[in-house]
């Protein structure tokens, strides 16, 4: 009797304890210093510590060149990530970098989470949505930026929304009250990053849904559902427009989006993901994004007869925003695996009982491959990646107090920022608030530097002396050339500690 009362907790415990273990595994896979390309994070963290206090800048605080003129470019950077850069920075003052690093990793775990959740509502089994999840466990992701954010609301605002819509197909009667979320989450998105358009493409594609089912319809039941989820989308809409840029942050973000612009050839994220494999030569996430896509594509061809409006609206929605900016391909990746449960569950179904204890096994294993693949220590030795930083160089910068302006790379403006400010403000960075300035920041890198040096008065100069293609940036061949400023060179070690 005691060996049959083992057996049956064995068999009680053993499921939940195998799918704790498995998103413990992906936590871990998550963990990832800091990278030394993510240039944005420093002016982030900067940002957050003004605005924590001094509240939210009317001007650009960090640089000597920005223009004391209004434009809508410089209104929306300097707000419009204020409640995830201040929480970025208060998190980094009470816990510092590893504290980020862990946050972050909670966040894309809790994402996979989110997503094997809906996976579960549209019927797959516990671990058949654990191994379909596959192809979105070791994305290349940004870390520890405000863009993380919109990955995370968007996962939220989708499940919300099917788990509410869920809840009318089963009880037409009763309130969703799942649905009572969405204002909150597009609350929270637009104060946290500007992504939060993305969660207007999604409202506008359910209440496109439900009015087409409405119209075909006509009935009272069609008639009650289209009026609750109007409701829901109104309110989300309204909330959103609580934010400090109020209506000016969704317009700027579609002109953005749908209006060429001569900064956007100077952000990597804007390539496409063909220009961006071909810039990078790393053709994997392509691949990876195109098989993904090809496998819903499939289930919804071979499934037309349980084809939702919404379904198809939602991938052609993400797939033609990843086909036009690479910044948009983990939003594919992420809803093209949520949306394929829902016609891959009818077909497991079938072979599920005599094949759940290998989709268990394989779980098993695949946790086991990531705990083994995963590198946690590394946070515990070094939890920034400093290798192209400029540490050593900014050490000699502040051991010798050398004099102000500095011109350097708009690369390492942020990290400058970060580590300069408040007795150095940096001629570039990222942000790229004006465009008349960096078209003067790209005629003096050319090595045409003499006349934007005197304008802003440069006594000091901070630049990689190779770039990564190992050719020597005209600046540099210039400033050696000068005898005005080669005898006072200084060669120092990047990520140099």
């Amino acid at each position: 009797i005691n060996g049959f009362r083992m057996l049956n907790s064995i068999k009680k415990y053993s499921g939940p304890l195998l799918l704790i273990f498995f998103f413990f595994a992906i936590f871990l896979q998550n963990i990832r210093p800091i990278h030394s390309y993510n240039v944005d994070v420093w002016w982030h963290l900067k940002s957050g510590q003004w605005i924590a206090e001094n509240g939210l800048p009317s001007e650009d605080p960090f640089s000597f060149t920005t223009p004391q003129k209004t434009s809508e470019r410089k209104h929306i950077l300097l707000k419009g990530y204020w409640l995830s850069q201040s929480s970025y920075y208060l998190l980094y003052k009470s816990a510092g970098f590893k504290g980020l690093v862990l946050f972050n990793a909670f966040v894309f775990t809790l994402i996979l989470f989110l997503i094997w959740k809906a996976l579960r509502n549209f019927g797959l089994a516990p671990f058949e949505a654990c191994l379909l999840m596959v192809p979105l466990i070791n994305m290349d992701y940004p870390n520890i930026r405000p863009q993380v954010f919109s990955f995370l609301f968007a996962v939220l605002l989708f499940y919300f929304m099917e788990k509410g819509l869920k809840s009318l197909d089963d009880e037409p009667s009763r309130h969703p009250r799942a649905m009572i979320a969405m204002p909150v989450v597009m609350l929270l998105w637009s104060n946290l990053h500007q992504g939060f358009i993305v969660g207007y493409g999604m409202l506008g594609i359910y209440l496109f849904s439900e009015a087409f089912s409405f119209a075909r319809k006509k009935d009272l039941l069609s008639k009650s559902r289209f009026k609750t989820v109007s409701l829901y989308v109104s309110l989300s809409l309204l909330s959103s427009l609580i934010n400090p840029n109020f209506i000016y942050s969704p317009v700027y973000v579609f002109k953005t989006l749908l209006i060429p612009t001569p900064l956007k050839k100077n952000i990597i994220e804007y390539l496409n993901p063909f220009e961006y494999a071909t810039y990078t030569g790393d053709m994997t996430s392509l691949f990876k994004i195109i098989a993904v896509a090809l496998f819903v594509i499939t289930q919804m061809v071979t499934s037309l007869k349980r084809l939702k409006l919404r379904d198809l609206l939602l991938f052609a929605f993400f797939a033609t925003a990843a086909l036009s900016s690479v910044r948009f391909g983990a939003f594919l990746m992420y809803f093209s695996v949520a949306i394929s449960g829902r016609y891959l569950s009818p077909l497991l179904a079938r072979y599920r009982q005599r094949l759940g204890v290998y989709f268990a096994f394989g779980c098993l294993l695949l946790s086991i491959y990531l705990i083994a693949a995963s590198n946690p220590t590394s946070l515990k030795r070094k939890p920034v990646d400093t290798t192209f930083l400029p540490v050593g160089a900014v050490d000699f910068i502040k051991d010798r107090r050398l004099p102000a302006q500095i011109f350097n790379p708009y690369e390492w403006g942020g990290y400058l920022i970060w580590r300069l400010y408040p007795e150095y403000k940096v001629f570039s960075d990222s942000r790229m608030l004006d465009y008349g300035v960096q078209l003067k920041y790209e005629t003096a890198r050319g090595g045409m530097k003499t006349a934007v040096f005197d304008e802003f008065g440069i006594n000091t100069v901070i630049f990689y002396p190779v770039y990564i293609n190992k050719l020597t940036p005209p600046i540099v061949l210039s400033l050696l050339k000068d005898p005005n400023w080669s005898s006072r060179a200084q060669v120092g070690k990047w990520g140099e500690e």
